[in-house]
This record gives C-alpha cells, sequence and structure tokens, in this order.
C-alpha cells in the first residue's frame, strides 16, 4: 500500500456544519492513503474527510434502511415457509424451466479453468430456477495435501451467510412481538445506555470520525457522549458504529475470551468500547460484534441459548442437519481445507457459543436460499 502525507488545507465554510478545514490528500488517485494512523479509501472517499463526506455517510444509512425494510420482507417470507421447506427437486431438463443445458455446462469449464489456473482449489456450483435444481457439481479438491476431491457435502466455511440466518431469527422475534427494531439495545443489555464516541481531538472536527484507523497508531482523540442509544435496527443496518473499525475501535480494549466464554458473559464488555461515530449518522461494517449483540438479546427474549435457538427453529425445520458454528468432531473429515492457510482460528477454535461464522454443505445455503 502506498503511503501519502496529507496536507491541511483551509477551504470555504461548509453551510451545513461551519466546518472551515478540509484535511485533503495531495497524492493523486491513489487508492488509499494514511493521516495519523488511519487509512481512507480515495475510490470511494477523494477527500481524506470532509464536511461533505460526512453528509453523505447520514444519504447512505437513509438508503441502506430503505433496504433493510425490504430485506425484512423477503425475511419475514423465509420465515414463514420453514416447516414447509424440504429438498428441492431436480428439473426433468433445463429446458424445461426455461433454461439451456448447454450454457448449464459451461459453468463446469469455467471452474476448471480456475482451477488450472491456481485460483481457486475447488468449488461446488448449484444452479436452480422455478424451484428446482438444474445444475449440481463438484469441482477440483476439496484437500489439496491429501488429494480428496471436492464432494457434494464437504463443508465450507459460509463466513457471511451468517448474517441472513441471525436475520431470520431477529425477524422471527420482531414478528412475534418480542423485540422491535426501533428498541435500544440497552431495553435487554443495561451496560449499553451511556456509550462515548471516539472523535479526533480537533474540536473543529469533533463531527467526523476516521473510517479505518491503525490500532497501533491512533490519532490524539477525545471522548464525546453519545447524541442517542444504539438500537436494534443500527446493529443489523451497521449504523450502530460499534467495532467498525474506526476510531473508537481502535482505542478500545478487545474483551478477552476462554473456553468458558458465551454471548452472556462477553457482550455486556463491549458496552465498554468507544463507537466509532454517532448512532445512525453514518455506515460502517461491523464485521462480528454487532451481530453478537443482536444474537445475545435473541436470546434474552427467546429465554434460550442462541446456538439451541437455531437447531429449533431455524435449521431444524429447514434440515440443515449439518450446518453448525463449531462443526463436531466426527464431521471434521468432511471440511474443507484450504491450501497454505492455517484453518485453525476457524475450526479448532474452543466452544464460545459467540457467532463467527456458519459452516454448512452448500445444499443447506441452496435450500436457505429456496425457501
Amino acid at each position: 500500500m502506498a503511503s501519502f502525507k496529507p496536507a491541511l488545507e483551509q477551504g470555504p465554510a461548509d453551510q451545513d456544519t461551519g466546518l472551515t478545514n478540509k484535511f485533503s490528500c495531495l497524492s493523486g488517485r491513489s487508492p488509499d492513503c494514511r493521516f495519523d494512523g488511519y487509512y481512507v479509501s480515495l475510490y470511494k472517499h477523494p477527500a481524506i474527510v470532509t464536511a461533505y463526506n460526512y453528509k453523505r455517510e447520514i444519504i447512505m444509512s437513509k438508503l441502506l434502511s430503505i433496504s433493510f425494510r425490504r430485506i425484512f420482507i423477503g425475511l419475514t417470507a423465509l420465515a414463514a415457509g420453514l416447516a414447509a421447506a424440504q429438498d428441492i427437486p431436480w428439473a426433468n431438463s433445463a429446458e424445461d424451466v426455461g433454461m439451456s443445458s448447454e450454457r448449464l455446462q459451461r459453468i463446469n469449464t469455467v471452474m476448471q479453468r480456475h482451477i488450472d489456473a491456481g485460483d481457486i482449489q475447488g468449488a461446488v456450483t448449484v444452479v436452480a430456477r422455478q424451484g428446482q435444481l438444474v445444475h449440481f457439481e463438484t469441482h477440483g479438491l476439496m484437500d489439496v495435501d491429501n488429494n480428496r476431491p471436492m464432494q457434494e457435502d464437504s463443508i465450507f466455511i459460509m463466513m457471511s451467510s451468517t448474517k441472513p440466518v441471525l436475520g431470520v431469527a431477529a425477524m422471527m422475534m420482531i414478528e412475534e412481538g418480542l423485540m422491535r427494531p426501533e428498541d435500544p439495545v440497552s431495553k435487554y443489555i443495561p451496560e449499553f445506555a451511556d456509550m462515548q464516541v471516539a472523535v479526533l481531538k480537533d474540536k473543529v472536527m469533533e463531527q467526523v470520525s476516521p473510517y479505518r484507523v491503525d490500532p497501533e497508531n491512533p490519532p490524539a482523540h477525545r471522548l464525546v457522549p453519545a447524541a442517542r442509544e444504539i438500537t436494534i435496527h443500527d446493529l443489523l443496518t451497521h449504523t450502530s458504529g460499534l467495532a467498525s473499525g474506526g476510531l473508537g475501535t481502535a482505542v478500545s480494549q478487545r474483551p478477552a475470551r476462554d473456553t468458558d466464554s458465551d454471548l452472556a458473559s462477553i457482550i455486556p464488555q463491549y458496552a465498554d468500547y468507544a463507537l466509532d461515530f454517532q448512532p445512525g449518522s453514518r455506515w460502517a461494517y461491523s464485521p462480528g460484534v454487532g451481530l453478537d449483540v443482536v444474537a445475545r438479546i435473541i436470546e434474552i427474549v427467546s429465554g434460550q441459548d442462541f446456538n439451541d435457538f437455531l437447531s429449533e427453529r431455524i435449521f431444524g425445520p429447514l434440515q440443515m442437519n449439518d450446518t453448525w458454528f463449531n462443526v463436531p468432531p466426527e464431521y471434521q473429515n468432511r471440511r474443507v481445507v484450504i491450501e497454505d492457510r492455517d484453518m485453525s482460528r476457524f475450526f479448532d477454535r474452543p466452544p464460545y457459543k459467540v457467532l463467527v461464522c456458519v459452516r454448512r454443505p452448500v445444499q443447506h445455503s441452496r435450500r436457505l436460499s429456496e425457501v
């Protein structure tokens, strides 16, 4: 990553915020820019920090809220169909559902091309239309060192597929009236009542928070009270400012975990985090913590351990019997081993019962997507 030194330049007063100073990166069009320990992508933000960019993030949050309402509709339909879920049948032919057998065959050609080029070691590809399968193939190897071919029931780390699963669980609780999107998190976890926001030390820049901060070298900062409490909606739409890689994340101490850790013991400790920005003022991806908090709220309102809730209310009705957050020992031989990558942090982790990622065969992804 190229590193450039930005300069502080005077600019006209902004009509909305009254800011008279703007940071601009005198680096041409480099994809990234460093300033006092934090990075900002110039492809998305031509200037490091401007009132306009801050305002644009508010607009992004509003657009995301609209999208989230649409997601709610989709998740509601999915949740309503759980009990009726069955294996997806094969079509008699691709042509019967308006697809081309010849063109579907090209998928195999493309996958093999990427395997031969060393882009991927293997894959499982699935295509369904009108509720019927027209393509389900395995490609390459699930374990290169042991020359084991990919299987239909190979267990993958699905990473962000955790989000639709948690989204369905959250919608169930909302539909049952046990929680509401606008509820403050502190209603269920009181420790989140009085949070603070990390901002740059210069008071004129109080309304601006860096997007990505190096925790080893954070810029001078101070803490200010959050303008309002974070809500369930904020967490589900990544607009809470909690642990999204900004200034607050960099200056906060991550809670220690051990083999006895669970959501009930870990989540209240995140209330000590400084937020990366004022709740609802912008969008920034929170890789896991924000959703962990939602999972803990689901535990509270449902009266069940989150993993038990998923098994009983989602995975069980969908017959997703090979879906876990931590793969049982007897199924380890089915997991995909990625070449030249240490996978121990995903597969050999203690049983935290903390939301990280869903590990499941492709058939289950297909089933969840098709319900």
